[in-house]
């Protein structure tokens, strides 16, 4: 597994990514609690990155699948989560 992170201005963690999945969550590191957040379009899992932007929402790039052992898709598309 490979999430990306980033660090929100409330102190919450958004994790997203991971390898065979497409989900996203907010790690609040007050409470050790985890929740999920929603779903990204495209399994994102080594190479991607997690940049937070002067609004506050969180940029998430790149990336690459591997399916079928020897196959690896690199993704050159980008999300945001608000």
């Amino acid at each position: 597994m490979a999430d990306v992170a980033a660090r929100l201005p409330s102190g919450k963690v958004l994790v997203a990514a991971g390898m065979a999945t497409k989900t996203a969550g907010l790690y609040d590191p007050s409470s050790g609690s985890f929740s999920f957040t929603g779903s990204l379009t495209d399994e994102r899992d080594s190479g991607a990155r997690a940049v937070l932007l002067d609004d506050g929402a969180v940029l998430v790039i790149g990336g690459e699948w591997n399916y079928r052992v020897y196959r690896t898709h690199f993704w050159s598309t980008a999300e945001i989560y608000p």
